[in-house]
């Protein structure tokens, strides 16, 4: 991006079911151009992980050139600056059983 730049630069709509209620859900979020910083936030490179690994089960092209051991490393990265790395640890350790899984 160049500096400056402005408007709109991805959109994310998610759509899920309640388990109890069955209830749809539907949310949107739009990023702004303005809103990249140089260094996104530990949530932000974490959910970013989580988001490469959904790409890389589901064996998306997408994925191409990501591997399992690049999604670790960031997402470890992302989990020791979080204030609270509880919130993350538990995806860490899910990749690695993944990364274990695929040997």
């Amino acid at each position: 991006l160049k500096a400056g730049a402005k408007g709109r630069l991805a959109t994310v709509r998610l759509r899920y079911r309640e388990p109890g209620t069955k209830e749809v859900i539907e949310a949107q979020a739009s990023l702004g151009a303005g809103q990249i910083v140089e260094k996104p936030s530990a949530s932000f490179r974490l959910a970013s992980s989580v988001a490469q690994f959904a790409e890389l089960l589901r064996g998306s092209e997408r994925s191409k050139g990501i591997t399992l051991a690049n999604v670790l490393e960031q997402a470890e990265l992302a989990v020791t600056d979080l204030d609270r790395p509880a919130d993350g640890v538990e995806f860490v350790e899910l990749v690695k059983v993944a990364e274990k899984l695929k040997r």
